[in-house]
């Protein structure tokens, strides 16, 4: 059968739909049957569930497992609500479960929306391709097996997505409810995930330069604004913090600067915090429950000190860029997430550093006896497709990009520019995760365009 023929029978939603909905519960299988795989990979999904649960018995947006309930802002209120939500009606371990099913369907929705918005801007079966390697990325699979807020929050996106761009750009459709409706999910999703907000200024931006009436833009970004502030209004009142969280200041803090210093000084990860923020601040910021005054104030020091040595942080910046996108996926996660004890050290930095004084070898070393050794032979065959499909993905969407660089692919660019290029030191898979959706849709027109080429020179 051609590959046209078979793509365009399959290419519509509701197959796209089903397809993800099985796949999804295949990797959420194993945390369905035992609910603590569903809180192994990331700390985030512990801090999620106990500020849902607190929530729901009363105790306020607090992390800490007892009392006193002490409010906190490292991370942002609609998924925990949504957890409280799932607390409040059903008994432990019902709401893991029904979350974890949900993640399912969340992760469907954003495979539509893929498809929708792809078909909008090209075809069918650029669409089909879009979703399907969306879906089939190992990565976006382990984390919706998770209780973290990436699926909800990719859910939420791309709804806005297609939205702004289908009916608003495309369609002329910039009737003032829709605005506002756009500017309400794009708030949401901001809340879900502050990431969400990088891409929801881009689209403004890409409303503005389509010449959209800014009225109508202002309109969406109104109520965009007014949704995102009540929370920065509730920091502020809370801790005299006018800020969505303190997340960035945290990261800044511990992996950014602390690593550079780190890196230039040859001293371990903590040693250089506690040099740069002082032992009590350090103490402060790394407690499981991290001070926001703290945070605040080694967020500023952190910009100060990276400011100071630009050429040592770019080096830095550039290498763990390259791993962002090399790393098929985090070893230790995914031991863990088969139900495997790896040590828990991280080892990202120690091999940046190895890398950058040409210590290949010791660098291969590193990694098999901290990760590869405690890996089971399924492991070690997921990791290595994950590495060969995320490299094909990535030269196909640059293929795609370069073949025909329009307006559309250059927007899809810039979402992934912009939701990757702030992690560079912090070469984890996860913080690439928001970009994959773009970039399989630049890869979907890599490869049909491939195929093209192909057939061209064959019958040439």
């Amino acid at each position: 059968m051609k590959f046209e023929t078979l793509t365009n029978k399959l290419a519509n939603e509701k197959f796209v739909f089903i397809f993800v909905l099985i796949l999804r519960f295949l990797y959420v299988l194993n945390p369905l049957l035992d609910t603590q795989r569903a809180f192994a990979v990331y700390p985030d999904a512990w801090e999620y569930q106990t500020v849902g649960k607190n929530i729901a018995e009363g105790h306020g947006f607090s992390m800490r497992e007892n009392p006193p309930y002490k409010p906190e802002m490292l991370i942002t209120p609609v998924y925990p609500l949504w957890i409280a939500i799932h607390y409040k009606l059903f008994a432990p371990p019902n709401p893991t479960v029904l979350l974890l099913l949900w993640n399912i369907v969340f992760s469907a929705i954003t495979a539509l929306f893929i498809f929708k918005l792809t078909c909008c801007l090209s075809n069918r079966i650029v669409a089909f391709l879009a979703s399907v390697l969306w879906a089939l990325e190992p990565n976006g699979n382990v984390y919706s097996a998770q209780i973290i807020a990436e699926p909800m929050t990719l859910m939420f996106l791309f709804v806005a997505l297609y939205l702004g761009v289908c009916k608003v750009v495309r369609k002329g459709e910039a009737n003032l409810s829709l605005m506002a409706l756009i500017g309400l999910i794009l708030g949401l999703a901001t809340l879900a995930k502050p990431m969400a907000m990088v891409p929801s200024l881009i689209l403004m931006c890409y409303m503005v330069i389509k010449r959209i009436k800014l009225e109508r833009i202002a309109l969406m970004f109104l109520s965009f604004a007014i949704l995102v502030g009540l929370w920065v209004y509730r920091n502020w009142r809370t801790f005299g913090l006018a800020k969505l969280s303190s997340v960035t200041d945290m990261t800044l803090s511990i992996y950014h600067a602390a690593t550079v210093k780190s890196a230039i000084e040859s001293i371990p990860l903590d040693s250089a915090a506690c040099q740069l923020y002082g032992s009590d601040d350090y103490e402060r910021i790394a407690n499981i429950y991290p001070d926001p005054h703290a945070l605040a104030r080694t967020g500023r020091t952190a910009r100060r000190y990276i400011l100071s040595h630009p050429f040592a942080y770019l080096r830095l910046w550039a290498v763990g860029e390259v791993m962002l996108w090399v790393t098929p996926m985090s070893l230790a996660e995914f031991a863990r997430f088969l139900g495997h004890s790896p040590p828990t050290e991280p080892i990202s930095y120690e091999v940046i550093d190895l890398v950058l004084h040409f210590k290949i070898v010791d660098a291969m070393k590193l990694i098999y006896s901290k990760r590869f050794a405690f890996m089971p032979p399924l492991g070690l065959a997921v990791f290595a497709f994950a590495g060969v499909y995320s490299i094909l993905l990535v030269l196909f969407a640059f293929y795609g990009l370069l073949h025909r660089r329009t307006p559309v692919r250059w927007l899809l660019l810039s979402f992934v520019i912009f939701l990757t290029f702030p992690v560079g030191i912090c070469p984890s898979p996860r913080y690439r995760t928001a970009a994959m959706p773009f970039v399989a849709i630049l890869a979907a027109f890599g490869i049909v365009q491939s195929i093209r080429s192909l057939k061209r020179y064959v019958a040439e």
